[in-house]
């Protein structure tokens, strides 16, 4: 499956996450599943910020994270 996504749908999308844990912008977010993503970040201390807690609420849904070593 493919999806389409204009820029203006992915500022707006954003728009409520102006202010989260992820400062600098160079990170990467990919999906493996419906229930999985990989978010691989390239500054230590984003890395620190969103692994200071285990688990967050994303749109009331509830993530655990889990950090896996880097060469699978």
């Amino acid at each position: 499956m493919l999806l389409w996504i204009i820029e203006e749908e992915v500022e707006a999308l954003a728009a409520p996450f102006e202010f989260a844990f992820i400062k600098n912008g160079n990170f990467s977010v990919t999906p493996l599943g419906p229930y999985h993503v990989i978010i691989m970040l390239a500054n230590n201390l984003d890395y620190n910020r969103v692994f200071g807690h285990p688990s967050y609420y994303v749109n009331s849904y509830y993530m655990k994270l889990s950090k896996w070593p880097p060469l699978l």
